[in-house]
């Protein structure tokens, strides 16, 4: 009684472990910004409003609030980054 042995192919080679760090690398080039918290007190007629219009647009509160800041805020230019504050940007 003689024992037999199959021979399969080999099994497909896994991704190159060079490419997966190369990749890994590439990520940790570019910085990722941590986002800052932002808190503010509405009232709940307010909050209720704002709440129906972002199911109703089927957007989440938190996007529709950085859209609407990001607008209202633009980011400034540089010539404007360096410049003081004038007594007309605080009124």
């Amino acid at each position: 009684m003689s024992k037999q042995i199959h021979m399969t192919s080999r099994p497909p080679e896994k991704p190159d472990g060079d490419a997966w760090v190369e990749t890994a690398v590439e990520s940790r080039k570019r910085p990722r910004v941590k986002p800052k918290r932002l808190t503010i007190d509405v009232h709940p007629d307010f909050h209720r409003r704002l709440k129906f219009h972002c199911v109703r647009n089927d957007v989440p509160i938190s996007d529709f609030l950085r859209d609407v800041i990001e607008r209202a805020l633009p980011e400034e230019t540089s010539s404007n980054q360096s410049r003081e504050p004038s007594a007309s940007d605080t009124k």
